[in-house]
């Protein structure tokens, strides 16, 4: 397998995600939607809002929600939900 044959030490380590499981957590994230977090890219000397912006390309493409729904289909803005 694959898995089995990965260098232990090339993986990422499971508390890299503390951080951002922590602001998803928070009443900070409330409002956000459609967007993706790539720990690996959280950057701790940040605050939490802009290592969640850094870090959270779209989960989709917007142009794609318009395309299927129409204009007034719900898009994800850089931190929060916002309508087209």
């Amino acid at each position: 397998m694959a898995a089995e044959a990965a260098d232990a030490g090339a993986l990422l380590q499971p508390d890299i995600m503390r951080e951002p499981i922590v602001w998803l957590a928070s009443d900070a994230s409330d409002k956000v939607s459609g967007r993706r977090f790539i720990a690996a890219k959280w950057n701790a000397a940040l605050s939490a809002e802009q290592a969640a912006q850094a870090s959270s390309p779209p989960a989709a493409w917007s142009s794609y929600a318009i395309r299927v729904f129409g204009r007034g289909a719900f898009t994800a803005s850089p931190i929060h939900v916002t309508k087209v």
